[in-house]
């Protein structure tokens, strides 16, 4: 099994103000997979049924929601943390920084060691180049 990459040339300005064109790995993804699909996988390797997988990671969801809502990271196992980032404008006062004026940024994620250490062993292969004069229609992601 192995990770496909495409190869990118991009432009940019060297610290010395020199532009400079090199050329880098880009990964590439296949498709995205759903729910549905993973449910479907797991089945095939386990007692649980599709319904009870998908389920479970609908719940799950539901749960990661309300404890990020609450103030809590959320740590899945063998996956990664999950946490909140706020945003707000800067103010002269401390006391000037009320609740109105905090937001909401993005989830962050952190990802578990053990997972980023198994994934630095992939395989990469170069994305083979179409024919020339072959031309696909993407679909767009879902």
């Amino acid at each position: 099994m192995s990770h496909q990459y495409l190869v990118r040339k991009k432009k940019f300005t060297t610290k010395e103000g020199e532009l400079k064109e090199e050329f880098f790995a880009t990964a590439k993804s296949i498709r995205v997979i759903g729910v549905d699909e993973m449910a479907e996988k797991i089945t095939q390797n386990s007692s649980f049924t599709s319904a009870d997988v998908v389920g479970t990671i609908n719940a799950l969801s539901r749960m990661i929601k309300e404890n990020l809502a609450s103030g809590y990271k959320v740590k899945l196992d063998g996956i990664g943390v999950l946490g909140v980032s706020l945003t707000s404008k800067g103010v002269e006062t401390e006391k000037e920084l009320d609740p109105k004026k905090v937001r909401f940024s993005r989830v962050t994620f952190k990802a578990d060691n053990k997972l980023v250490r198994e994934l630095k062993e992939i395989k990469f292969t170069r994305e083979r180049p179409l024919p020339k004069g072959i031309v696909i229609k993407s679909k767009g992601l879902k």
